[in-house]
């Protein structure tokens, strides 16, 4: 993996350093959480041997396939990501765990709490675990 400034609002690519194909990731996160989905989401374009593809932005040069693909690639990194770093039965089990925590006597705490606690517990950002419970049909979509 490289840290390198990037251009525009990019978080993190695949590119090729030293004749190698390596990770690269920007420079600026909100959070160390946002820097490991990240990483988490680029591992994914590389495990699954993802092609550059040509870029939405009508000023970058086309490099490779087209738009369609970048939003096939998209969606399969995000959910590598999701279940390599938020594993589905972890996540049931840990739900589920919270939200009988949740009636128990001693506490009545919000389903907000409680999405921040399992992002916390996963070291993810609340965003990235919300849309894996709303995914797992553990909680509505918003």
């Amino acid at each position: 993996m490289v840290v390198r400034a990037l251009s525009g609002d990019a978080r993190g690519t695949i590119g090729d350093i030293a004749g190698r194909r390596s990770i690269i990731l920007g420079r600026r996160f909100s959070s160390e959480n946002e820097r490991r989905w990240v990483l988490a989401e680029e591992l994914g374009h590389f495990a699954l041997n993802h092609q550059l593809v040509e870029s939405s932005d009508p000023r970058a040069p086309a490099i490779g396939l087209r738009e369609d693909r970048r939003i096939i690639y998209e969606r399969e990194a995000k959910t590598f990501a999701a279940e390599l770093l938020m594993p589905l039965p972890d996540v049931r089990r840990r739900w589920f765990n919270a939200f009988r925590e949740r009636f128990g006597p001693d506490h009545e705490a919000s389903r907000e709490e409680l999405i921040r606690r399992l992002a916390e517990e996963f070291a993810v950002t609340t965003a990235a675990i919300r849309i894996r419970l709303e995914e797992l049909r553990l909680i509505p979509r918003k």
